[in-house]
């Protein structure tokens, strides 16, 4: 099982950046494990949980991933003004997502703003196919998730060698190796 400990201060980057590496991929996991729970039963009329609204949770887990996932968008795209891909190497590592993901990330923002028009008066043309919002944000959702994870796999990857970190993240990256390790095993990366 995952270590959750909140991200640290401002000094220690790489919690900040591993705590939503695990919150994008285990959000993920648990929300296809759930879809795929509330598929196999008809959870509206042949099973009630006194203690668990599966579509609630179901909410939920959506909602907290389409969070991670924006970030995950933001970081790898490496905007200036937030942490990114390549805030601690010394060189860009070229892990950026392409531009194309912006109508994705534009559309990400929408769903996560609940109280707007656009919400139930639009529909969204995902791969040729015209949705509502949460349809298409499932959608996206499944799209990139193995695009995301590859860009983290990558980056760990990069970031396990410390050959191309900066000079002023190498203690940090030093005492935080064991995390580091620890997360590509319960990963598989």
């Amino acid at each position: 099982m995952p270590d959750y400990e909140k991200p640290a201060g401002k000094d220690n980057i790489f919690a900040h950046i591993f705590y939503e590496f695990r919150m994008y991929i285990d959000t993920y996991i648990a929300f296809s494990y759930l879809e795929e729970t509330i598929n196999r039963i008809n959870v509206d009329d042949d099973f009630k949980s006194p203690f668990l609204d599966y579509r609630f949770c179901n909410d939920i887990l959506i909602e907290s991933h389409a969070t991670h996932l924006r970030n995950m968008i933001y970081f790898f795209k490496s905007k200036k003004k937030s942490i990114n891909c390549s805030t601690v190497f010394d060189i860009n590592p070229q892990i950026g997502i392409s531009d194309p993901h912006d109508k994705k990330s534009k559309l990400i923002s929408q769903a996560l703003s609940h109280l707007t028009e656009d919400r139930y008066k639009s529909t969204y043309n995902i791969n040729g196919v015209e949705k509502d919002l949460s349809d298409a944000l499932i959608d996206i959702i499944n799209e990139m998730y193995p695009v995301i994870y590859g860009k983290i796999a990558e980056y760990v990857r990069i970031l396990s060698n410390g050959d191309t970190v900066k000079d002023e993240f190498k203690e940090k990256l030093s005492c935080y190796r064991p995390k580091i390790e620890a997360f590509k095993r319960n990963y598989n990366i």
